[in-house]
């Protein structure tokens, strides 16, 4: 829908893109709700130790830590990304890097192929959840189920045409465009693991003569 735009001006309520032959499309900022699903999916899990140096001063227990990698794709949406006046068109991949903390936290951050060892706009998601959250959340895997996809809904501030937002019917692809001078605003809505738990059933019995 706006692979022709070239160039961005700012307007009261949003953005307007700008290309050749009269493209004009005038955006308003919106909630873009973003439906994530994982087509890679990594594990990483190990043990730190404290840093030799200040082992006297203030020691401290190894920590084992827990990461989870993935590669997104959209569901229903095209997602589009700008700098400034520039418009860098579609983002074309989507990244996710997720470990517990002491809190619930998200941001997301559009990243272009001069940056970050990226060869391609990306969009780069990371999540921190709480100890209990990242292990209620990601237990199949370390049961050693590993047939899952993560499922990721994110609501974050970006820029949405008027009509498409107000009239589009459910299940349509929404078209979203994120300012990616800075962290994208986000906020979660749903993170979810999806497993293959892998069990067979068991075998009927045979009858006896």
């Amino acid at each position: 829908m706006f692979d022709r735009a070239q160039t961005v001006e700012p307007t009261d309520k949003g953005i307007r893109l700008l290309g050749a032959e009269s493209f004009n499309y005038e955006l308003e900022e919106s909630d873009c709700l973003l439906i994530l699903q994982s087509t890679e999916l990594t594990v990483r899990a190990g043990i730190e130790w404290p840093f030799r140096g200040h082992r006297d001063e203030n020691p401290e227990e190894p920590r084992v830590r827990r990461y989870i990698n993935a590669s997104m794709s959209e569901v229903n949406s095209r997602t589009f990304a700008f700098r400034g006046t520039k418009f860098l068109g579609a983002v074309r991949r989507i990244t996710l890097e997720c470990h517990e903390s002491s809190k619930d936290y998200i941001k997301a951050m559009v990243w272009t192929p001069d940056e970050n060892m990226v060869d391609e706009t990306t969009l780069h998601i990371v999540v921190t959840l709480k100890e209990d959250h990242f292990k209620e959340t990601f237990h199949p895997i370390w049961l050693r189920q590993a047939k899952s996809t993560l499922d990721l809904t994110i609501d974050c501030k970006g820029f949405q045409w008027g009509p498409e937002a107000s009239f589009g019917e459910v299940g349509d692809q929404r078209h979203y465009v994120l300012d990616g001078s800075r962290v994208v605003e986000a906020a979660f809505s749903s993170i979810y693991l999806r497993t293959s738990l892998g069990v067979s059933p068991p075998r009927l019995p045979t009858s006896q003569r």
